[in-house]
């Protein structure tokens, strides 16, 4: 029996029975190799002085004059999280990445594995931005995560497994992963004033569902596109998150946008947002039902929701901190609260609600104009202020402008995307679910 070590994430995905081929020289060990030999992979990655294994037989041997060629043949096989051979994983922009867990450990593992140089970017990123604020420190923002991670582990216990199997196998602190989950609830509680996130839109005629995420240019190398195949969701989200922006088999979908909170809920539920998301990805067989997991899991801490689905029906959900509000029929939402005429208060006053004013009343010229889905996320004129679509610009948290556009259709269960900033990258790639996965 032919024993060798296998680094992460390979030694994970050849476990999940995600890997199914093993390119390798053809000398030493291997070069001896035949059909039926057993080989016995271990990883110490974990530390403490943990060694875990598994054998696996081999089925059969074939050789190729270049790694190029075995690609070529095998390569979904032999490196599953990458789509071609020319955009190769982690450095892809926006990569395509399968999980096949049938469970919620096996999901975790697979995302914490896969992931985890993206993670602890990530983290790394949130970390910083957290503690801009001089007023506060690593430990409050740690205490506030066991709040939110309280708030799951009575919401559900198969969320806390899967965000715990991320912590794990991407060797993170639990609460930083919790941390990633809730950064929006964290950002609010620090009162950061988040400048320019996010335009969505719905076209209940098409029945497409779009949105341009604005954020740190850095999350164009971070995000990923997420098809978890035992839910039938497809979505794009940042790693170590459950959910962001997507659609579930049911034709389902969710965008997430940014606004400050008006206040705090005397008797908060701490679940997140995100996972609120996840919920509605993993359980909404309705439209109905999607509304009502967001009634039950509010009242939330700030932050917006449009909610579509496959038979022209949307709804902007707003989380102002008091109670939920549902703003139904309402096809577009940037950054300010809509729900009553005097809602924004709060930061009237300051450049973050003209940029969302501004934004917003540029869609409903371009939506009276019946302009595309798409040449309205694309829109800019350099002699606007606050055009849609940003190009990166310095601002107190970074580089900040629209990371992404895409486009979703409910009814054909399809995501268009741009590999980062549009104003660069305006070809869309488009990622479907699979037919046998889709509920009509």
């Amino acid at each position: 029996m032919l024993v060798k070590h296998l680094s992460e994430p390979w030694f994970s995905l050849i476990y999940c029975g995600k890997k199914t081929v093993e390119v390798r020289l053809d000398k030493g060990h291997f070069c001896s190799l035949k059909p039926s030999d057993t080989i016995e992979f271990f990883n110490d990655d974990l530390g403490f002085n943990i060694r875990r294994k598994f054998c696996v037989k081999v089925i059969s041997v074939e050789r190729f004059d270049t790694f190029e060629l075995a690609l070529e043949k095998h390569l979904s096989r032999a490196l599953p999280t990458v789509k071609t051979v020319e955009f190769g994983y982690p450095n892809e922009i926006f990569p395509f990445i399968q999980f096949n867990g049938q469970t919620p450990r096996e999901r975790g593992y697979e995302h914490g594995t896969i992931l985890s140089e993206r993670i602890d970017k990530s983290i790394n990123i949130y970390r910083e931005q957290f503690l801009k604020n001089k007023n506060f420190n690593e430990k409050y923002i740690l205490n506030l995560c066991e709040q939110y991670r309280r708030g799951i582990s009575l919401y559900s216990n198969d969320y806390l497994e899967e965000l715990d199997s991320i912590a794990i196998s991407s060797r993170q602190d639990p609460l930083w992963i919790i941390a990633l989950n809730c950064r929006l609830e964290i950002l609010n509680h620090l009162s950061f004033g988040i400048q320019n996130e996010c335009t969505v839109l719905y076209n209940k005629e098409t029945c497409q569902l779009a949105e341009n995420w604005d954020w740190i240019k850095d999350f164009q190398h971070l995000a990923f596109i997420n098809y978890i195949k035992s839910n039938g969701i497809l979505q794009m989200i940042e790693p170590g998150v459950l959910a962001k922006v997507g659609f579930n088999s049911y034709g389902i979908g969710v965008t997430l946008n940014f606004v400050d909170p008006v206040t705090i809920s005397t008797n908060p539920s701490n679940i997140p947002l995100h996972i609120s998301l996840r919920a509605v990805l993993d359980q909404a067989k309705t439209y109905e039902q999607a509304l009502d997991i967001f009634k039950q899991n509010g009242p939330g801490f700030g932050g917006h929701v449009l909610v579509g689905d496959d038979k022209g029906q949307c709804c902007c959900v707003e989380f102002p901190g008091d109670e939920v509000h549902f703003i139904p029929d309402h096809p577009y939402h940037t950054n300010h609260f809509l729900y009553t005429n005097n809602n924004n208060e709060h930061f009237k006053n300051t450049s973050r609600y003209q940029n969302s004013l501004d934004r917003y009343e540029r869609v409903k010229q371009l939506w009276k104009n019946k302009t595309t889905l798409q040449s309205i996320l694309f829109d800019y004129d350099d002699s606007q202020t606050y055009p849609i679509c940003r190009s990166f610009e310095p601002n107190d948290i970074g580089l900040v402008g629209t990371v992404c556009s895409l486009i979703m259709n409910l009814k054909e269960r399809t995501m268009n995307i741009t590999k980062g900033n549009p104003r660069q990258n305006q070809k869309m790639y488009e990622f479907q679910l699979d037919e046998k996965d889709m509920n009509q």
